[in-house]
């Protein structure tokens, strides 16, 4: 079946039906021959009935294009030849006058001037040579006439003057115009901007355009060939003309912050997670082979570094690599130094630490001695300008041995700010303005809070203490109370004659 089959360029294969056995491949693509597993390319440009170009035949991989001989530019049909004008389209160097010819042109001079054996550059012919003090702005030979049909024998001479390429001599035949190249489409061969100059012009191209080398002709710019123009988590498509953009993998979406991140819910487009931009004028992160899936975790432990001086064009790839090495470096220092305050996320659990990973993630440091903080474990996510400076958002993955995980982003803000004090940073031609949690906790009691804790603790065990006292001596009475009452008669009545007298009589000894 196909499992023992390979196809062409991993066609899909066919398996066959039963009763048959065996498998067979698709035919092989449009430009190739063979039998579907095993396919040549076919050199169109030796086949006089399909090579149709009409001056060159340039055989690629399963197909052929055509061009043109030098002089000459392919029509709009990408088969036929035209002649190029080089004299109305300034694609000359002649010093003086351009006469064009079929395939080329050709080069002379303005009278009084000998064409030199580059058959381009021009010189005063020494016997017509004005005076240094002449009427002429820029060219000047002199015309000489015998005047021997006077009788005198003498020879008159006079000025003849003239004008650069580029230029046209005006009516009083003395002084020169420059010609504007760009005044219209038939006299300048820029196919997007002309910028007239002083005997000349210029070729530029609009945004997401890029000048070939002939100086004319403007192409759109693979901006997805380039490195950094994406975010490492994105992927790149360009969207001619003269611009691209950035999207995330199928089954990911695009955080705020610009990162592509696996959602809870299926994704239901991929079209809402695409970011456009209109040109390619800044340089980011160095886009990884296949997109970085970024875990909740990694995301949450995020850090911010401010860096002043220094722009997103100019922070380059070799920045980038040292800004990631001075990293790596200050978190190994700082963990080698204080290993129990180094702490690893798992990946996979929500976040929590776990001892265990902790527990060797300590040890590496104490009993091994080594950096398990490497230059790829810094993973930037994004890059941008702000007005305070660069804004590098960062975190930090992976140990030696078998612990994995990210490193808490307080334990790199508390390294890195560290390194900054002590000037790793700033040696090594980086200015940090400020180090910040991406995502900051939920605000707790600080260590200014303690104090009063404390105090409102003891206050409120003092009340208690009280309460149960002044509760305690309430009893006491209490109890004395009744005691008192039971032995001590404190009221008599005695009835007489209807008429009631009331005696106070105390007991004493059980005696009244």
């Amino acid at each position: 079946g196909c499992t023992e089959v390979s196809c062409f360029q991993d066609a899909e294969c066919i398996d066959a039906i039963a009763p048959e056995i065996g498998a067979k491949c698709p035919p092989c693509p449009t430009g190739y021959s063979g039998d579907g597993s095993k396919c040549a390319d076919i050199d169109e440009c030796a086949n006089n009935t399909v090579n149709i170009c009409e001056q060159k035949c340039i055989n690629t991989q399963g197909s052929f294009m055509c061009a043109c001989n030098s002089g000459f530019e392919l029509n709009s049909d990408e088969t036929t030849c035209r002649d190029i004008d080089e004299c109305i389209t300034n694609r000359h160097d002649c010093d003086h006058v351009c006469a064009n010819v079929v395939g080329s042109f050709n080069c002379s001079c303005q009278y009084g001037f000998i064409l030199q054996s580059d058959n381009r550059t021009c010189e005063v012919d020494p016997d017509r040579m004005c005076p240094i003090n002449n009427d002429c702005e820029q060219l000047c030979a002199l015309e000489i006439t015998d005047n021997l049909g006077s009788g005198s024998g003498s020879v008159i001479s006079k000025l003849v003057c003239s004008c650069l390429n580029g230029f046209t001599l005006d009516a009083n035949m003395k002084t020169c115009t420059d010609i504007d190249e760009c005044a219209s489409k038939e006299t300048t061969p820029c196919n997007q901007i002309c910028t007239n100059i002083d005997g000349g012009f210029e070729c530029s191209c609009m945004n997401g355009f890029e000048l070939e080398s002939d100086g004319f002709t403007c192409v759109d710019i693979q901006e997805c060939l380039q490195p950094s123009v994406c975010n490492a988590t994105q992927v790149c498509e360009d969207t001619p003309p003269g611009s691209f953009s950035c999207l995330c993998p199928p089954g990911s979406v695009m955080s705020k912050e610009g990162i592509c991140v696996v959602p809870l819910v299926p994704v239901p487009s991929p079209s809402s997670s695409v970011t456009s931009f209109p040109s390619p004028s800044f340089v980011g992160i160095t886009p990884s082979p296949s997109p970085i899936l970024i875990t909740d975790t990694e995301r949450g432990n995020a850090v911010i570094v401010t860096l002043s001086g220094i722009t997103l064009e100019e922070f380059t790839d070799e920045r980038q690599e040292a800004f990631r090495n001075i990293t790596a470096e200050a978190i190994n220092s700082y963990c080698r130094n204080t290993p129990n305050e180094c702490n690893v996320l798992s990946l996979t659990d929500d976040g929590s630490r776990k001892r265990e990973i902790q527990q060797t993630f300590r040890q590496l440091f104490k009993r091994q001695n080594i950096a398990v903080v490497s230059t790829d474990d810094i993973v930037i996510t994004s890059i941008e300008n702000t007005n305070d400076g660069l804004r590098v958002t960062f975190f930090v993955r992976g140990v030696n041995g078998d612990v994995s995980g990210v490193i808490s982003a307080e334990v790199v803000e508390e390294a890195l700010q560290q390194a900054v004090d002590d000037g790793l940073y700033s040696t090594n031609g980086f200015t940090v303005v400020s180090v910040m949690l991406a995502f900051p906790p939920s605000p707790t009691p600080g260590d200014d809070d303690e104090g009063l804790f404390d105090n409102q603790f003891l206050i409120i065990v003092i009340g208690v203490t009280v309460g149960i006292f002044l509760l305690l001596v309430i009893i006491v009475v209490l109890v004395f109370c009744l005691a008192y009452r039971k032995h001590r008669k404190r009221v008599l009545k005695f009835v007489e004659n209807d008429n009631v007298t009331i005696r106070n009589v105390a007991y004493i000894h059980g005696k009244p």
